[in-house]
């Protein structure tokens, strides 16, 4: 089902003007919000689509109606729109511009290891009671090999 959630609709990647946009339209009310702004309200009326149930059941058509309306006009204009009447949607974007993202929300999405190690994506999840407070840089190639011929050979070591 790709990007596809199971039991939900819409609840997938959904083609625009210029690239794909993540919606997750987890109710009806939401999905009666979403077909407002892309001003196929109609929908929300449908036997077809009243329901989530319905929505899931023909998925294919429901999502032709969508990506028709949302061809016209961009992933940043669909994505403030829908998130502007709580709709979530978001843009499908590359791993780089996903931490230009989070730096740009002070998420300090990268722990440097100075002239040690390349620099590493941080955990992503802030713990208040057991913070994550030891970030250390991956091995350099080779420096692990003795220790885990051992432990593949199934000599104890450790």
């Amino acid at each position: 089902m790709g990007n596809q959630h199971p039991s939900v609709a819409p609840y997938e990647t959904l083609r625009c003007k210029d690239g794909y946009l993540a919606v997750c339209c987890g109710n009806d009310t939401q999905f009666r919000r979403l077909a407002a702004v892309l001003e196929i309200p109609f929908l929300a009326e449908d036997s077809r689509f009243v329901t989530n149930a319905a929505r899931v059941a023909h998925r294919a058509e429901l999502v032709a109606a969508m990506e028709e309306m949302l061809r016209r006009d961009t992933t940043d204009v669909w994505v403030a729109r829908l998130t502007d009447v709580e709709v979530p949607a978001g843009k499908i974007a590359t791993v780089g511009t996903a931490i230009d993202l989070a730096s740009s929300l002070d998420l300090d999405p990268i722990v440097s290891f100075g002239d040690e190690a390349c620099s590493q994506v941080r955990h992503p999840i802030t713990y208040s009671a057991t913070p994550v407070t030891r970030y250390q840089p991956p091995p350099r190639l080779g420096a692990d090999s003795d220790e885990v011929r051992r432990w593949l050979s199934g000599e104890s070591g450790s």
